[in-house]
């Protein structure tokens, strides 16, 4: 078989925000599970219809991402965090630019509405809560849990660059 092994994957900024101002701001890089790369791979080669919007999730269980992870079980073995208003919000990335895909500058936010811990965060192609249907794209775990208030926000930036070679 003639391939190429390419490792790639989104980078996640989280920023921890109450009442206007940065409490606290990290980032980490993510895993791609296969059910993800799968997806870009099919569509790429037009053998698969692309996802028309991607959403990003946060989880709370203390899951280590996988390869096998797939949106059919990710939100119940993450737990995913439902405590915040509204749907996923969608991921509205920048069209691509030498090699960046970023919604850098749009980032999502979550406005937590009760106190919960966040373990990680995820793209997904469902923008309903707990839905185990669509694809799941990413999935990152962060350094050490993190735990919000009501009214905290949680704000959001994920990018993906390829450089080419």
């Amino acid at each position: 078989m003639i391939h190429s092994r390419l490792p790639m994957g989104f980078t996640y900024r989280f920023r921890h925000m109450r009442d206007g101002r940065v409490l606290d701001e990290w980032t980490v890089k993510n895993l791609m599970p296969y059910e993800g790369v799968d997806h870009m791979l099919d569509v790429l080669a037009a053998l698969s219809a692309p996802v028309t919007s991607w959403h990003i999730g946060l989880y709370g269980n203390d899951h280590t991402p996988q390869t096998a992870d797939v949106a059919a079980t990710f939100p119940a073995v993450a737990g995913e965090v439902i405590t915040y208003d509204g749907n996923r919000p969608m991921f509205a990335p920048s069209p691509a630019t030498s090699g960046v895909l970023s919604n850098a500058g749009n980032e999502v936010e979550f406005k937590i509405n009760a106190a919960t811990t966040v373990r990680g965060g995820f793209i997904a192609s469902n923008p309903s809560k707990a839905s185990p249907l669509g694809v799941l794209l990413s999935v990152v775990r962060m350094p050490s849990p993190r735990s919000f208030e009501a009214g905290d926000v949680v704000s959001v930036a994920a990018g993906l660059e390829i450089i080419p070679s």
